[in-house]
C-alpha cells in the first residue's frame, strides 16, 4: 500500500517516539533492569546516551556476572559510581583484575618470576566513584592501601577483610585524602599510627565531614590515635562498634570510649553495639546505689523505697548522648541496667530500642566494666560505680518511663510479677515459699502505650491461671498503635478465655504477630476464627503449624480464608 492510499483509510499513520527531556529519561532508565537497558540502547541515540551512564554507573564484582560484562565497564569506567565486591568474587577473579577494570594498571612479569605492578597513576578514564565496598580475605588485599586512594571522590566507603594477614589502614590519611566521605566501615583491619605530620592531630583543623562510621572497638584501646580522629568527627551522627575478638571484657573501657565520644561527637543520634561492648550513656553520681534491682527477697516497702532511690539516681546522672533517638545492642549484649533505667528515664529522644542476647559471665555479673575501679593509672572515677546485668524488673522500669518509644525488641523476658498493677491480685503459686521469696510490687502502665509500634519481647508465666494471663494481654490491648507483635519467648496461653480478648483494641492497627508463644500451637477454633474476623488487616498470625501437618489441615477446615495467613 502507498503512502497516497493511506491518506484515504483509517489506518493511522506511525507515530515518533515523544520527546521526554533528558532528566524524565534517566529518572525511568534508573529503576529498570540491566538486561532491559541493553535491549533499549538500539532505540534512539537520545536513549542510547541516557541509558550508558545508568547501564554502567554500578559494577558489582560476582562470580554469577559473565566476564564480557566486565569489558563493557572497562570502555566506560568513567561513568562507575558505585563498585561492590562479594563475598564470594575474590575466589573468581584476583584483585589485580579489578584494577585493570578500574583503574587500567597492566603488571609486568620480574627478573625473579613474580609479578611487578607498576606504580597506580590515575588515568583520564578513571571513574568518579562515590560507593565503595570491598569483601575479601586479607591475602588477596594486599595492594588495597594505594588502590583505594585513588578515589578521592568517595563518600561511602565499606572494607571488610577476612584471613590471616593483617591489614592495617592509616585513618588521618583515609580522611585526608577522601574529603567528602560520609559513611565508613572497617571490619577485620588494624588501625596504623599516626603521622607526625597529620592535621588529625591539629585541634584547630576543620572537622570530616563523616557521619556514619563503624569500627572495631579497639580504634579507642591502647593507643591515642583514635582519640586524636575522634576530635575531627564533630559531624558525626551514627556509630556501629565491632567486638569479634572474644577478649575478656575487664580489658575494655566502657567510660573511656564514652567519655572520647560525648567530647568529640556531640551530634550522635544512633549508637549500635555488636559483641561484647560495654558501654557507658550515664555517668552516676557518687552516692549511686550499688544494690541490683530486683524484688527477691524484700519486702513490699523495702523494694519501693529502693526503686525511688535509684529513680533520683537516674536524676542526677550526667547524660553522656542528650541527642539519641536509636539504640541497638546485639550479639551479647553489654548494656547495664543502670544505663537503661537510665535510658527510661532521660532520654528525651530515643525511639528505637533493640537489646540482643545477653552472654555475659553470670558467675560474676556485676565486674565486667574495668573501669568501674579505676582507670589505666589506678585513679577511680567516683561516677563510674559497678554496672549490673538487666533484670526482669529493668525491663518493665525501662517500659514504665520511656514516653516516645516506638520500637522495642529484647531478647529476654518480663515475669509477671514485675508487671502487676497494685489492684490486682496473683494466683497462689507466687506467695509459695519455694518461690524465693517473691513478691508483689506495684507496677505501673507502659508509658509508651501511645506510641509502641513494634514490640518483640517474651513474658514468662509460673501458672496456667486465666486471670494471670489477663494481666499480660491487658497491659498488650492498651498499645493502640501497635503493628508488629513478637512473643516468641513467652509462654503464655492465647486464647480468649486467657485474655486474647482484651487485644480487641488493635484490630485496627495490628498487622503482624510473628509469634503468640515459644511453646504454643493453636488447637482454639473459637479464638483462630475470632482473630479471623476481628483483625482484618492482620498478615501475618503467628500460630506454631506448618502447611501439610494434621493441624494445619485442622485449621483449614475451620475457614478457608485462614491458610495464607496461618502457614
Amino acid at each position: 500500500m502507498t503512502a497516497t492510499s493511506l491518506q484515504g483509510s483509517d489506518v493511522p499513520a506511525p507515530k515518533s517516539l515523544p520527546r521526554l527531556p533528558a532528566e524524565l529519561l534517566s529518572s525511568i532508565f534508573r529503576h529498570l533492569e540491566p538486561y532491559t537497558l541493553k535491549r533499549f540502547l538500539t532505540v534512539s541515540r537520545a536513549w542510547y546516551t541516557e541509558i550508558i551512564p545508568v547501564l554502567y554507573s554500578r559494577l558489582v564484582f560476582s562470580k554469577y556476572n559473565h566476564e564480557s560484562l566486565f569489558s563493557g565497564f572497562k570502555t566506560h569506567r568513567r561513568h562507575i559510581r558505585a563498585v561492590e565486591w562479594t563475598e564470594d568474587f575474590y575466589e573468581g577473579m584476583s584483585f589485580e583484575d579489578a584494577q585493570d577494570i578500574l583503574l587500567d594498571i597492566p603488571t609486568t612479569a620480574s627478573t625473579d618470576g613474580l609479578e611487578k605492578r607498576t606504580p597506580l597513576t590515575p588515568r583520564p578514564n578513571q571513574p568518579t566513584l562515590q560507593s565503595l565496598r570491598l569483601f575479601s580475605n586479607s591475602d588477596n588485599m594486599m595492594f588495597q592501601d594505594e588502590f583505594i586512594y585513588h578515589f578521592i571522590s568517595l563518600t561511602d566507603l565499606s572494607l571488610t577483610f577476612e584471613g590471616e594477614s593483617t591489614i592495617y589502614i592509616a585513618l588521618d590519611r583515609l580522611f585526608e585524602g577522601m574529603p567528602h566521605l560520609r559513611y565508613l566501615s572497617l571490619e577485620g583491619v588494624e588501625y596504623g599510627p599516626l603521622d607526625p605530620e597529620s592535621r588529625s592531630l591539629d585541634r584547630n583543623a576543620p572537622p570530616y565531614r563523616l557521619e556514619t562510621f563503624s569500627f572495631n572497638v579497639w580504634l579507642l584501646y591502647g593507643q591515642s590515635q583514635g582519640i586524636n580522629v575522634l576530635r575531627r568527627l564533630q559531624n558525626l551522627s551514627s556509630i556501629r562498634i565491632i567486638d569479634n575478638t572474644f577478649l575478656n571484657l575487664r580489658k575494655n573501657q566502657p567510660l573511656a570510649l564514652a567519655q572520647s565520644l560525648h567530647a568529640s561527637c556531640p551530634k550522635l543520634k544512633m549508637i549500635e553495639t555488636e559483641g561484647k561492648v560495654p558501654f557507658y550513656f550515664y555517668l552516676l553520681p557518687p552516692s549511686a546505689e550499688s544494690s541490683p534491682m530486683n524484688s527477691h527477697g524484700r519486702t513490699y516497702e523495702a523494694q519501693q523505697h529502693l526503686e525511688e532511690q535509684q529513680r533520683q539516681q537516674c536524676e542526677d546522672s550526667l547524660e553522656l548522648f542528650p541527642k539519641l533517638t536509636t539504640l541497638i545492642s546485639r550479639k551479647n549484649c553489654a548494656l547495664s541496667a543502670e544505663d537503661l533505667r537510665c535510658l527510661g528515664a532521660r532520654a528525651q529522644f530515643l525511639t528505637h530500642v533493640e537489646l540482643g542476647d545477653w552472654n555475659i559471665d553470670l558467675d560474676n555479673p556485676i565486674g565486667y566494666v574495668a573501669d568501674s575501679r579505676g582507670d589505666s593509672h589506678g585513679q577511680r572515677d567516683p561516677r563510674a560505680q559497678w554496672r549490673h546485668l538487666l533484670t526482669s524488673l529493668d525491663l518493665q522500669i525501662f517500659l514504665e518511663t520511656c514516653q516516645h518509644l516506638r520500637h522495642f525488641v529484647a531478647r529476654r523476658t518480663i515475669q509477671l510479677s514485675d508487671m502487676t498493677p497494685p489492684n490486682r491480685t496473683l494466683s497462689a503459686i507466687y506467695y509459695m515459699p519455694n518461690r524465693n521469696g517473691r513478691t508483689v510490687r506495684a507496677a505501673k502502665p507502659w508509658a509508651c502505650e501511645r506510641t509502641l509500634e513494634t514490640l518483640e519481647i517474651g513474658f514468662r508465666m509460673a501458672s496456667t491461671v486465666p486471670s494471670d494471663h489477663r494481666i499480660v494481654f491487658e497491659q498488650l490491648g492498651r498499645c493502640r498503635r501497635l503493628k508488629s507483635l513478637g512473643l516468641t519467648r513467652s509462654n503464655l496461653i492465647p486464647t480468649l478465655r486467657h485474655g486474647m480478648d482484651l487485644l480487641e483494641d488493635l484490630a485496627e492497627t495490628l498487622e503482624e504477630v510473628i509469634s503468640w508463644s515459644s511453646n504454643w500451637v493453636c488447637d482454639d477454633k473459637e479464638t483462630v476464627l475470632w482473630l479471623m474476623e476481628r483483625f482484618k488487616k492482620l498478615k501475618k498470625m503467628g500460630v506454631n503449624c506448618k502447611g501439610g501437618s494434621t493441624l494445619a489441615d485442622r485449621v483449614l477446615e475451620w475457614t478457608p480464608r485462614s491458610v495464607a495467613k496461618f502457614l
